[in-house]
């Protein structure tokens, strides 16, 4: 299990923002490995994404440590992280546009959704975590989900 990782994502953004070719993500990740770091992050949005289909092949090949994809719990996007295999995914919640967020989920809301998720991710031996709030209703939803 990871302990320290790291998100590259705003790496990515400056890539997209710049000419489209360096900073490269995946150039980071393995100077951030070197460092010592345990964990490698990326967020896969549905819009905009500044983490490419390449840049996650790239990591998956490449990332000895761990790697996380932090993303929506949506069929589009679990259809593209189970073709990755992560070692984990982080569901987080989904803004206004239906993009991930830095929101937490509403299990009240997205239970259905992540619970029919689980049983895919786990055929594949990937790790689930959920991006919820620390109260009681949230983590004991979040415990019912094995």
């Amino acid at each position: 299990m990871a302990r320290l990782s790291i998100d590259i994502d705003k790496i990515a953004v400056l890539r997209k923002l710049g000419n489209g070719k360096t900073p490269d993500p995946f150039h980071t990740a393995a100077i951030a490995e070197i460092a010592g770091v345990d964990g490698i992050t990326v967020r896969l949005k549905e819009t905009n994404s500044a983490i490419t289909n390449r840049d996650l092949h790239l990591l998956k090949n490449a990332v000895h440590t761990s790697l996380n994809i932090e993303m929506p719990c949506n069929d589009a996007m679990l259809e593209t992280a189970l073709k990755i295999s992560p070692d984990m995914i982080t569901f987080v919640a989904v803004d206004d546009q239906g993009d991930s967020s830095d929101n937490t989920i509403d299990l009240n809301i997205e239970y259905d959704k992540i619970a029919e998720a689980i049983p895919r991710l786990q055929m594949q031996d990937i790790l689930i975590s959920l991006h919820i709030e620390p109260e009681v209703e949230m983590v004991k939803a979040a415990a019912k989900l094995k």
